[in-house]
């Protein structure tokens, strides 16, 4: 149910009104709260509440490895080689791009340079993107 208001709030652009229930949630149901995490990290991490995504995940590197794992498999689904399948392709790739960017400079901005240095690593793997080179 907690999906089906998310995805009701994105579609009208109330992400926020999500992530107001996610709080009320984290406060007053933490159990539950922990069963509709995943459901928010994205929105999370796009509107910059690193201390509620960290709190629900606090291992950032199995995070991105499992992100990076759902992309990768996505890719193999049998389909024909449509446009639409290339542009959404592209699509996914570059969200996760972004969300390691996101990530890595979280982990230095918390004192860890070494891991964002790893999640960087991790999706230049499977995604040849400049900005994910060391240094950038």
């Amino acid at each position: 149910m907690f999906q089906d208001v998310v995805a009701i709030n994105r579609c009208l652009d109330e992400e926020d009104r999500s992530t107001a229930l996610f709080r009320m949630l984290d406060q007053d149901q933490p159990a539950f709260a922990v069963k509709c995490s995943r459901f928010m990290d994205d929105h999370l991490l796009e509107s910059g509440e690193y201390d509620l995504f960290l709190k629900y995940n606090r291992e950032v590197k199995s995070f991105l490895e499992q992100r990076i794992s759902r992309n990768e498999e996505w890719k193999t689904y049998p389909a024909n080689d449509s446009r639409w399948r290339r542009e959404s392709i592209e699509r996914f790739d570059a969200r996760l791009v972004k969300t390691t960017l996101t990530l890595a400079k979280l982990m230095e901005d918390k004192g860890d340079p070494t891991l964002a240095m790893e999640l960087k690593a991790m999706t230049a793997k499977v995604i040849p993107d400049p900005r994910l080179t060391p240094g950038k």
